[in-house]
Order: structure tokens, then C-alpha cells, then sequence
């Protein structure tokens, strides 16, 4: 066979890959994007949809302050103010904080999620949720799970790309008393 044509075919079959991979992101980003759509709509799913396909700081900042109005104007609701720090290891010294949805970490590190304030009185119970997403995530069939730890600090390693959420609940007899959440990006390795 001719070279040229087996390189033009290789050429094809690359291209042809990444036009299947834009489907599919495509298809991905009108789904995220559906809530849109919706007449009953609100401000806090358009603004979850949005950083969704952007994954940027500006949305997950939108986010929780539309979630902290929320908060406020629900008397039934208590606040949630959680902070993350970054260490090299699960347990080692703490490096620095990590607000939530800022720069991109690296994988194979470690963040500690902690309770920094709440208007809850005790005594509650505490749920850590994680939520993955990404190709990274899908592919090893972890888009997410529940914490075994139940107190006020959960250690979590930074495993695939793209944007996560860690959210925090707060719970007395079976009732959701407070929630926040912290956006974390990672980076490709």
C-alpha cells in the first residue's frame, strides 16, 4: 500500500475519534443544559448547569452565594461554612487552604474538608458526599460516594480530572438541617 494513503488513512481514523469524542461532549453539554429549558427554571440550577459545562470559578462562586441567600432566607435552614486544606498526604501537616472552585490541583494529593461554622446546635450528624465527574471518573465507575466518616472532618485524595463537589449535610432524627458544598477542580495529571 502507498504511504501516503496509509498515512491519510491513520490521519482519518484519528479525526474520526475526535469528532466521536465531540458528540459525545456535545451531547454531554445539552444535557447539562436542559434545565434551561424548563419554564419553572431557577436561579441555582441555571447557575449549577452553567458551571456544569465551564467548571470555572465564577459559577461555583454564584452558586454559593445564591445558596447562602437561600440559607438566610429559610428559618428552618440553618448555615454551613466548610473549609479545605491541602496536604501531600491523608493525616500530614495541612499547606494551605483551598477555597472552593479555585485552581486546578493536582491528582494523588489530599484535601481535608472540615466544618468551619454553623447556626446548628448540637447535637447532629454529619454526611459527607462526594460527586465526580468527568471521563476519568465514568470510566472507573466512580461518579461519587458517601463518606464512612461522620464527623466534622473528611479526607479526600484528588483522583480525576475535571469538577467535583464535596457537600456536607448536617442531620438531626432524619431531617437535613444544613448544607454547604466546596468545588474542587483537578487537573490532568
Amino acid at each position: 500500500m502507498c504511504p501516503f494513503v496509509s498515512l491519510r488513512f491513520g490521519q482519518y481514523n484519528k479525526y474520526k475519534t475526535q469528532v466521536i469524542r465531540l458528540k459525545e461532549k456535545l451531547d454531554w453539554v445539552v444535557s447539562k443544559l436542559e434545565v434551561l429549558e424548563k419554564s419553572d427554571c431557577t436561579q441555582a440550577q441555571a447557575l449549577t448547569g452553567w458551571n456544569s459545562v465551564f467548571a470555572h470559578a465564577f459559577w461555583g462562586d454564584a452558586i454559593a452565594d445564591e445558596s447562602e441567600e437561600l440559607a438566610e432566607k429559610s428559618r428552618s435552614f440553618g448555615s454551613l461554612k466548610l473549609n479545605a486544606q491541602i496536604a501531600m498526604f491523608e493525616g500530614g501537616p495541612l499547606k494551605q487552604y483551598y477555597p472552593s472552585g479555585s485552581r486546578a490541583l493536582p491528582k494523588n494529593i489530599w484535601l481535608r474538608f472540615a466544618v468551619e461554622k454553623t447556626s446548628v446546635a448540637l447535637p447532629y450528624q454529619v454526611r459527607w458526599i462526594v460527586q465526580n465527574s468527568g471521563d476519568e471518573a465514568r470510566e472507573a465507575n466512580d461518579m461519587g460516594h458517601v463518606s464512612k466518616s461522620t464527623g466534622n472532618i473528611n479526607w479526600e485524595r484528588t483522583a480525576y480530572k475535571g469538577q467535583h463537589k464535596m457537600i456536607c449535610e448536617l442531620h438531626r432524627d432524619g431531617k437535613v438541617l444544613a448544607r454547604a458544598t466546596h468545588f474542587v477542580k483537578i487537573k490532568r495529571s
